[in-house]
């Protein structure tokens, strides 16, 4: 059974988890949106340059967010912003590269692999980011 004070001894953590969810939640639902419209404002430009072009319209706000309100690190700007960034390019290359190499051999759906990608380069991503980028 758990007992109270392990709880709360706990708890730091799982708001932190808690902060580190909503904050890359909500940059996903901005840039789903983001997309969308880029989708039917450009119909004739080509779609991974719209995609792409609002994942890194959102990689500052989204680090000003992680580092101050999720992680609460002052950390400075010059070592953890580099830091940052590569965690979000390995997480892109990991979604690319799982999604049209694995998927396939495997013909996992879209849906479910979606899923699968998502949770994968989350929890990489968290560890990445307290652990390295924005370790006190």
């Amino acid at each position: 059974m758990i007992e109270v004070k392990d709880l709360k001894k706990h708890l730091p953590h799982l708001f932190e988890l808690a902060r580190f969810l909503v904050v890359g939640g909500g940059g996903a639902v901005v840039n789903y949106f983001m997309v969308q419209w880029g989708l039917n404002a450009f119909p004739n430009l080509y779609k991974p340059i719209i995609t792409v072009t609002c994942h890194a319209l959102l990689i500052v706000p989204v680090y000003l967010l992680q580092r101050s309100f999720t992680f609460r690190s002052d950390a400075n700007h010059v070592q953890a912003f580099p830091k940052y960034f590569t965690t979000q390019l390995v997480s892109l290359g990991i979604n690319f590269t799982i999604s049209t190499i694995i998927f396939p051999i495997f013909h996992i759906d879209n849906k479910i692999g979606a899923i699968l990608v998502i949770g994968l380069t989350s929890i990489l991503s968290m560890l990445a980011l307290k652990f390295w980028a924005f370790k006190k």
